[in-house]
């Protein structure tokens, strides 16, 4: 997945950013996944769960200019590492593992989505039998 450097990065505290185009993920959804998908969309649990994760596999390689991440944009269709210093710091090397990173994550993240909801969607019709 292809970085950018400071798309919205006037919206942030930082001296730059490194975004990632997060909009649209494909997530196979079926009607009985329609109230888990509004409730997600709303809250994030899942999704924040799942950032946070993907910015703590990047973060094993102790990147000392990366502060944080965050969403950005309309609809929080960008994915944003918060970032210290100057951007001639990010070797393009690195910057190629936190590609690699990102991608996979997003690759996976409707799976992960769908998995968690059949779990929710099991556990709700185990509990309304008993």
């Amino acid at each position: 997945m292809k970085a950018e450097f400071n798309r919205h990065n006037r919206d942030f505290n930082c001296s730059f950013t490194i975004e990632f185009d997060v909009k649209n993920p494909t997530i196979p959804l079926t009607d009985r996944h329609i109230e888990l998908i509004e409730s997600e969309w709303l809250h994030g649990d899942l999704t924040n769960n799942y950032s946070t994760d993907c910015f703590e596999e990047i973060m094993e390689s102790n990147y000392s200019f990366i502060e944080d991440w965050s969403f950005a944009g309309r609809s929080n269709g960008w994915w944003v590492l918060t970032c210290k210093g100057s951007e001639s710091q990010v070797r393009a090397s690195s910057l190629r593992r936190i590609e690699r990173i990102v991608e996979d994550y997003f690759s996976k993240y409707g799976k992960m989505i769908i998995n968690n909801f059949e779990i929710f969607i099991k556990e709700r019709e185990e509990a309304e039998v008993s």
